[in-house]
């Protein structure tokens, strides 16, 4: 891909966030929504971030239909024979050939120039009681010894800062219980991400 070229014998270079400038810049035919460890329900609701965004509509493959979202967490971001079907899917769309993909392939196709409802402000007492209420799960998730939970609004499994102390190191991702405090996000982001939650005294640095 011209924005992650392979890197020969050594197969394609690492996964790293695409600024949107260089996105709009590419102005790629398709686009593929397919979210690590997320259903097509949940990759609906990510994709609802990125048609709020200012620069989504002008990009050529939103305007001509050709954005699909698929259960990346079925399909693509796990080993496994499945990735077969994966690759036959993606081949299909490509040379224009829909009747050579696996039959019954999770995906679903935006409308041609489908754009998401503005999100309903709330007040600022809610997104209060939201962190409150991350905090304390993620504070009893810790003393029971578990490494992650279920957050109750998105239904998203959320690993605790536990289990980053296990791994060993920061990511980089910007994870919400991060506790080397986000030390190997690019400064860039850093501003734009809420800092880490975590619980002092059980062994963050």
């Amino acid at each position: 891909h011209p924005l992650n070229p392979s890197k020969g014998a050594e197969g394609a270079g690492k996964s790293f966030p695409v600024p949107p400038e260089k996105l709009v810049e590419s102005d790629p035919d398709i686009i593929v929504v397919c979210p690590c460890g997320l259903d097509i329900p949940a990759t609906r609701r990510e994709a609802a971030t990125l048609q709020r965004a200012p620069w989504w509509p002008s990009l050529r493959a939103v305007r001509e239909g050709r954005v699909a979202l698929v259960d990346g967490d079925a399909m693509f971001n796990r080993p496994g024979p499945r990735l077969v079907d994966a690759m036959e899917w993606l081949a299909s769309e490509l040379m224009g050939e829909r009747e050579l993909a696996p039959p019954s392939f999770p995906v679903e196709w935006l409308p041609p120039g489908a754009s998401a409802p503005a999100p309903m402000p709330g007040p600022g007492q809610k997104r209060a009681r939201e962190l409150q209420d991350i905090e304390d799960l993620h504070r009893c998730s810790v003393e029971k010894g578990q490494i992650s939970y279920i957050d109750p609004s998105t239904g998203y499994t959320v690993f605790t800062q536990l289990f980053m102390l296990e791994r060993g190191w920061c990511c980089g991702s910007g994870c919400r219980h991060c506790p080397y405090g986000h030390q190997n996000v690019e400064p860039g982001r850093s501003k734009q991400i809420n800092p880490p939650i975590t619980v002092p005294g059980t062994g963050c640095p």
